[in-house]
């Protein structure tokens, strides 16, 4: 995943296909340094000089970034550079959104399964293995020995909320303050 900072925009003198040394900021913005990036971060950036245009990501290194580019003008291709191109930080449609189902660094509303018992809330920051989650949109049936037929994510998840519904008996997960039957619905985030 990489990481996203605000309003980073650098000239660069590198001439060619090569990695790209990195320049002082452009005015009205702030060096990548300045903005939070430190050396190892994986960065998405957007390059510019003139009408060509390069979409990528790299890693920081001290004043130096890697180019591995996905996108650009010249037929996808890294496009040559002038020596008087700029570069910018940004977010791509597959970092905010339009990701796989379940892909690392995406949301999902899970369910987990108590095994029968109190389910086991997890608090936010808990990282859980998917084996004890399940999709809620499709968490329709439990029983005593767990979900009936509901598919699962794969991966590491973390609990980024909880709602404290656990499970009792036969009824099926109730809310523990009011009684309600819900399900133990949270919104986890993959992570590996």
């Amino acid at each position: 995943m990489v990481k996203l900072v605000n309003r980073a925009k650098v000239t660069t003198p590198t001439i060619g296909t090569g990695n790209l040394t990195l320049g002082p900021a452009v005015d009205g913005f702030q060096s990548f340094a300045d903005a939070g990036v430190i050396n190892g971060d994986v960065v998405r950036y957007v390059i510019e000089d003139g009408d060509a245009w390069e979409l990528g990501s790299g890693t920081v290194t001290n004043l130096t970034m890697t180019r591995n580019q996905t996108q650009s003008s010249d037929s996808g291709a890294k496009i040559a550079l002038s020596g008087e191109a700029e570069v910018f930080l940004t977010a791509a449609a597959e970092d905010i959104g339009g990701q796989t189902l379940g892909a690392i660094g995406t949301y999902a509303l899970l369910n987990r399964w108590g095994g029968g018992v109190k389910a086991p809330n997890s608090a936010p920051g808990a990282l859980v293995a998917a084996s004890a989650l399940y999709y809620a949109n499709t968490f329709t049936a439990v029983s005593q020995e767990g979900p009936i037929s509901n598919p699962r994510p794969s991966g590491t998840w973390r609990c980024m909320g909880n709602t404290g519904a656990w499970w009792v008996g036969s009824w099926g997960f109730r809310d523990a303050a009011s009684g309600d039957a819900i399900a133990n619905t949270t919104l986890w985030l993959r992570v590996a």
